[in-house]
C-alpha cells in the first residue's frame, strides 16, 4: 500500500514536469479559499480523489450531502492545464476530493520559427602553371529558417477542492 502511494507521488512529480507550463500552476494562481474551519486533517500521503465531470454543480451537491465542505475554487481560461497540478494544490491545502470540469471554448493559433544550421562544402583541385597540384575544401556555414504553425484548444476550467467534515 505504501509502495503504491509512493509510486503515485513519484508519477505525479514526473508528469508535472512534462507540462508546457511547468513553472506555473494555474489551479493555484486562480485559487480562492473559503476558509472553512470545520475540516479534518488527513494524512499527507493519501492522494486526493480526482473527479472530472460535465455537471460540476451537481457533483459538488452530491459530495456536500455526504458531509463534505468546499475549501476553495479555482476558475480560469486558457490552454489545457494538466490535472496533476490540481492534485499538487489539493495536497498543499489538504483537500481530499477535487471535482473538475472543463469546456473547450476556442482554438488558439500559434506560430513558430526554427533556425536550422546549414553548411556547404566545396572541393577544389587543380594545378599551378609550374606543375604543382593542389586539393582542398572550403566550408561555408549559415542557417535557414523553418516556419510553421499549430493550434491548441482554449478551455474554460474549474476545480472545486473539498474535504470531509469531522
Amino acid at each position: 500500500m505504501i509502495k503504491n502511494i509512493l509510486m503515485f507521488v513519484l508519477m505525479t512529480i514526473v508528469l508535472s514536469g512534462c507540462s508546457k507550463h511547468y513553472l506555473r500552476n494555474r489551479f493555484a494562481t486562480y485559487y480562492g479559499g473559503y476558509g472553512s474551519n470545520d475540516i479534518q486533517n488527513i494524512p499527507t500521503l493519501v492522494p486526493p480523489k480526482l473527479i472530472e465531470t460535465h455537471d460540476i454543480n451537481g457533483k459538488v451537491s452530491t459530495y456536500k450531502n455526504k458531509n463534505y465542505v468546499v475549501l476553495g475554487v479555482s476558475n480560469f481560461e486558457g490552454e489545457w492545464e494538466t490535472r496533476t497540478k490540481s492534485i499538487d494544490l489539493a495536497n498543499k491545502i489538504g483537500a481530499s476530493v477535487i471535482i473538475t470540469q472543463s469546456q473547450k471554448i476556442d482554438d488558439i493559433a500559434h506560430r513558430y520559427s526554427i533556425s536550422i544550421p546549414t553548411s556547404n562544402t566545396s572541393y577544389h583541385s587543380g594545378s599551378v602553371s609550374t606543375g604543382i597540384y593542389y586539393t582542398g575544401t572550403s566550408t561555408t556555414y549559415g542557417s535557414r529558417e523553418i516556419q510553421g504553425e499549430y493550434t491548441s484548444g482554449e478551455y474554460r476550467q474549474k476545480a472545486v477542492f473539498m474535504i470531509k467534515r469531522n
